[in-house]
């Protein structure tokens, strides 16, 4: 499994979390504590010099903020011909979108 979320529940990961499933992608949660500082940690900075959530590995690739991810995620779908098209298509702009 090569997906890794970095997540809180009280962030927008939580979307994320959502698109994940409905496209049917393999992943691994791993909880940050946001409320105790845990996103400004050295290996989360490096990964986010941001410092925050949500970031997704992939990979090589990192993608930080959920718009981002539901693209990212919506294209890797359909490379891979995960997701119904239905979903692929709603991730990636909308719907008609080729």
């Amino acid at each position: 499994m090569s997906v890794v979320l970095y997540h809180h529940p009280f962030s927008r990961a939580a979307g994320v979390v959502w698109m994940l499933e409905e496209l049917g992608i393999p992943y691994e949660l791993r909880f940050v504590d946001i409320m105790q500082g845990g996103q400004k940690a050295a290996e989360l900075l490096s990964l986010n010099p941001m410092g925050k959530l949500p970031i997704l590995v992939d990979g090589d690739a990192v993608v930080t903020e959920s718009a981002a991810i539901g693209l990212y995620l919506a294209d890797r779908a359909r490379r891979d011909g995960q997701g119904s098209e239905l979903a692929v298509q709603a991730f990636s702009g909308g719907l008609g979108r080729p």
